[in-house]
């Protein structure tokens, strides 16, 4: 049982087959739902080499760890934390919620087999379903339509009020403060925007309001982290740090909502390698991509 690993797919596409096994055997890995929709997505790349889609999925899929395990997507544990049911930041996976049965007697917790985790199985046997291949084209089309000028500008707004930020470490720790003010305007905008039902939106903001508007680090630790990170990422775009002319950057960027179930988290991306080490703690530590392979 080794340390907790999270880890993007630029890391896996660097490693050989023996090298992936080694990453199974010294690590226990935390998969991500990026990561599976990231993968998903290169079903409706062309690929070079004269190699079809399903062949570099099912590649991506035999150096994934087999026993890793999947985590929750942060939407749930947003919604979970800012509704008074706390999200353990405890450097490890959050996993669905298993089912109480008894037998002769005795109770146990049953565990059911993640959606996730049953792809990643029939992927790795070169088995795709017309629903995931579905699931790739809107991806792909989704990331065409994110409007990171509208980022970029909201970006711009806060640098009014807070000052440019001159490096990742500064961003970070401006986006941070952000939402450790009670009543913080940032905070009451945030929770008003949220991309949830209106029912759902209204009650997670007249719950807060009803608790006295705290500091959202106090009253809903893993909400305030998924803040911060959006909040930094705009803040990126305004001060040219990360660049407005990329989509998928905002997808690099959802893999920094996982970094509090990790122990390590290895990329061999540029951008994770600059955004991710400010935002992890004492305890934790970003390994490049190619250290990794090295050491593997």
């Amino acid at each position: 049982m080794g340390p907790i690993l999270l880890f993007d797919k630029s890391t896996l596409q660097s490693l050989s087959l023996d090298e992936s096994v080694w990453l199974d055997t010294h690590y226990s890995a935390n998969i991500c739902p990026i990561f599976f929709a990231e993968t998903l997505a290169d079903l409706e790349k062309e690929v070079g080499r004269g190699r079809i889609p399903d062949q570099v999925v099912g590649n991506l899929a035999e150096k994934t760890p087999e026993e890793a395990q999947p985590n929750v997507h942060h939407m749930d544990m947003l919604v979970a934390d800012l509704l008074g049911n706390s999200v353990g930041m405890q450097r490890k996976p959050v996993l669905r919620p298993g089912r109480p049965v008894e037998t002769s007697g005795r109770r146990s917790v049953i565990f059911d087999e993640a959606p996730e985790a049953a792809a990643l199985h029939r992927w790795q046997e070169g088995h795709f379903l017309e629903v995931e291949r579905d699931f790739a084209s809107s991806w792909r089309k989704g990331l065409e339509q994110l409007d990171l000028d509208r980022l970029c500008h909201d970006g711009t707004e806060m640098i009014r009020r807070l000052g440019r930020p001159s490096d990742f470490a500064q961003a970070k720790e401006l986006a941070s403060s952000l939402h450790q003010k009670q009543g913080s305007r940032s905070t009451r905008e945030a929770l008003s925007s949220l991309p949830l039902p209106d029912q759902v939106r209204q009650r997670i903001f007249k719950r807060w309001q009803d608790k006295g508007s705290p500091p959202m680090d106090r009253y809903a630790p893993y909400a305030a982290h998924v803040l911060a990170v959006d909040s930094f990422f705009s803040l990126c775009l305004g001060a040219d740090l990360i660049s407005k002319d990329r989509p998928s950057n905002k997808v690099d960027i959802a893999y920094l909502y996982y970094l509090p179930f990790c122990m390590v988290f290895t990329s061999s991306d540029r951008l994770h390698a600059n955004t991710a080490p400010p935002f992890l703690h004492a305890d934790q530590a970003f390994v490049h991509g190619s250290e990794m392979k090295v050491d593997l």
